[in-house]
């Protein structure tokens, strides 16, 4: 009878030892695949926001292009304007800005101040308060050829922009452009990398946050 009961106890345990080892790999092969899926999931998630800011990148790159070379030659009529009337008191922008169309005028003193403009917000506005764009400005005024950004963020605004910089032979004024790219380019407006990040964000749950560290570069 006892001889009985401990070959019962050890079936018992023999029948526990293999359960417990099958369940333990079932438990792993599905630790497995859930591990993969992850990883393919997440691997499928980063390849297509990384595609999707791409393609905003290009395509805001290309209308880039295009607009430094607008902002180039109205620049040279600014600057062949104030080879005739460097009186830029007299100077009527409205008009001017009618010739170029969707762009703004900015006329930066040596003192970086806007002292000119046809955005009426942003009169008055001195740069010298951002020291880093402040030794930027200072050297483009103490130049002599134009220079261009890539799309930045108004400091009044918070739209996106572009502008573009010219200084004045005797390095009195600079003379600024800028535009807002989306108005331009409307079709841009669903490729806007903030708006962009944000809606990927919530597209995938895996997505915590996405954060641009140096956006205008």
């Amino acid at each position: 009878m006892n001889l009985l009961r401990k070959y019962n106890y050890l079936i018992f345990i023999f029948v526990f030892i293999i359960i417990f080892y099958i369940s333990y790999n079932s438990y792993r092969r599905t630790e497995n695949i859930i591990k993969t899926k992850y990883d393919i999931q997440s691997d499928l998630v980063e390849n297509s926001i990384i595609n999707d800011l791409e393609s905003a990148n290009a395509a805001y790159s290309i209308s880039g292009k295009i607009l430094n070379e607008e902002m180039k030659k109205y620049s040279n009529l600014l600057l062949e304007k104030y080879k005739k009337n460097p009186d830029i008191d007299s100077w009527e922008l409205n008009q001017l800005k009618n010739m170029f169309g969707d762009y703004d005028i900015y006329i930066i003193d040596s003192d970086l101040k806007i002292v000119r403009t046809t955005f009426k917000e942003d009169i008055g506005l001195d740069f010298s308060r951002f020291p880093s764009f402040a030794n930027l400005l200072r050297s483009r005024m103490q130049g002599d050829s134009f220079a261009a950004d890539k799309m930045d963020i108004s400091t009044n605004t918070g739209k996106i922009k572009k502008y573009s910089y010219m200084p004045s032979p005797d390095h009195k004024y600079i003379f600024e452009l800028s535009i807002n790219i989306i108005e331009r380019y409307p079709e841009l407006e669903e490729l806007n990398v903030f708006s962009l990040a944000r809606k990927l964000e919530k597209k995938y749950s895996s997505v915590e946050n996405i954060s641009f560290y140096k956006f205008n570069a």
